[in-house]
């Protein structure tokens, strides 16, 4: 069970419709800072409800996701005030592969598509979220429009009280919290709100069977009731000391510790990466993981182990991760990366076409700087230490006064001997500009095959 495809429209930078097709079990989105690799995870996290169920209980937070630039063209065109139905939004599908025929997932099974342009050849099994106008409020938003052309300076601004949040399956049933098929896990390294360690433990609290969750919590709350039932002193007291079971709930105060009870609170930011994600993987009950840089506070060496465990975990579940290290797209297969390329236009890159000499090259040379050859927009390929050195000194006498704004953008790159043939068949797929610079070595054929 996995997701087959994420479809992303008006959600944060992500305006015009976007398909994501997902690989069966590993994704590496890759991309400069600020295209959107976060913003995927947190679409199917918001999809899939992966967090406690409190966190969307205000429905206005979404306004702050909805498409910027859908946002003030609206506002700013008055002709489109009065027609709510095309106020922005946002719509998030995820099509998933799971068997339909079962009872607990027929649910999902279903032709319910959103309102959208048919070209998004939507399957048959999934969820759909939307945040959009709640058309029960129509003749209130009207009077609101009124009574903002009324004033001198149309100050118009779109409310977002009169939105709603829906999370509804392809089955057209509406989709709960506690209802994620796949029973996901979300690894955040890179920032974190609040208490990080008790999300953590209420995911994995959640990947257990609903009987038990429900078991556990019965079973804390009869044990919390019952903490001062032996107190002497507070059984002979006229008001009696107890703990209310209706406000402390089991969820809120679990944790994660390791074999000698200590907490992976104070193991230090590294080790609590390695935990979190070695215990997310090796999950049984998860068949979707979503792990957000990965490589955040780990040395080399134990960047290294954190891929032997993902590597490792393969048969469990899908992983779908960010990241801007070039040693994890290498190891873990850049057949595997999905590359979010530019901001405005983000057509979703997939380099499964490679041929499986160049895969097998970089997946060797997991030392080579690879995310630069795609995320540069010059690359200069030498082929040994000297040319290197040499090289800056070449560009900026080159360039001359326009060193120092093109610099940034021209990444030079040793490849230490002859093997240019896996960079040039990179830079047809991703369009760079490449420079490969070589030599025939008193070889007069190589010329010929150059």
């Amino acid at each position: 069970m996995n997701i087959k495809n994420l479809h992303l429209m008006g959600f944060k930078n992500y305006r015009k419709h976007t398909k994501f097709l997902f690989n069966d079990k590993m994704n590496i989105l890759i991309g400069d800072n600020g295209v959107g690799k976060s913003t995927v995870l947190q679409a199917i996290e918001t999809v899939l409800r992966i967090k406690n169920s409190g966190a969307y209980s205000d429905e206005t937070k979404f306004a702050n996701y909805i498409n910027i630039q859908d946002k003030l063209d609206f506002e700013q065109n008055e002709s489109l005030w009065s027609s709510f139905e095309k106020l922005p939004r946002i719509v998030i599908v995820v099509e998933l592969n799971i068997d339909a025929s079962l009872p607990k997932y027929m649910k999902f099974n279903g032709n319910y598509h959103p309102k959208i342009t048919d070209d998004w050849e939507l399957g048959d099994t999934g969820i759909v979220f939307e945040y959009k106008f709640d058309e029960d409020y129509s003749s209130e938003y009207l009077e609101y429009v009124n009574s903002v052309r009324e004033l001198p300076d149309d100050n118009y601004t779109i409310p977002f009280d009169f939105y709603k949040a829906e999370w509804k399956t392809f089955g057209m049933e509406y989709f709960k919290v506690n209802q994620d098929p796949l029973k996901s896990i979300i690894i955040d390294n890179s920032n974190w709100a609040g208490d990080p360690f008790n999300a953590f433990a209420r995911q994995l609290f959640k990947t257990y069977d609903l009987k038990n969750q429900k078991s556990m919590r019965t079973s804390f709350r009869t044990k919390v009731i019952d903490l001062f039932e032996n107190d002497e002193d507070n059984n002979k007291a006229k008001y009696k000391l107890r703990i209310n079971p209706n406000i402390t709930k089991l969820e809120s105060i679990l944790d994660v510790s390791d074999s000698d009870q200590i907490s992976i609170r104070h193991l230090g930011s590294g080790t609590e990466n390695r935990v979190k994600t070695k215990l997310a993987l090796e999950n049984e009950s998860s068949n979707l993981v979503l792990i957000e840089e990965p490589e955040n506070h780990l040395s080399s060496a134990n960047t290294r182990s954190q891929i032997t465990d993902i590597q490792n975990s393969q048969e469990n579940a899908q992983l779908i991760l960010t990241t801007h290290n070039s040693q994890i797209v290498t190891k873990l297969g850049i057949r595997n990366i999905i590359w979010l390329k530019e901001l405005d236009a983000i057509t979703p890159l997939k380099f499964n076409n490679l041929s499986s000499k160049t895969q097998s090259f970089f997946n060797r040379k997991d030392d080579m700087n690879f995310l630069s050859l795609i995320n540069f927009e010059y690359t200069i390929l030498v082929e040994g230490a000297a040319e290197y050195i040499l090289m800056e000194t070449f560009v900026k006498k080159i360039l001359e006064h326009d060193y120092d704004s093109l610099s940034s953008k021209i990444e030079v790159i040793s490849y230490e001997g002859r093997y240019y043939q896996p960079f040039a068949e990179l830079a047809e797929i991703t369009g760079g500009k490449t420079l490969i610079l070589t030599d025939n070595d008193r070889e007069a054929n190589r010329l010929e095959e150059i």
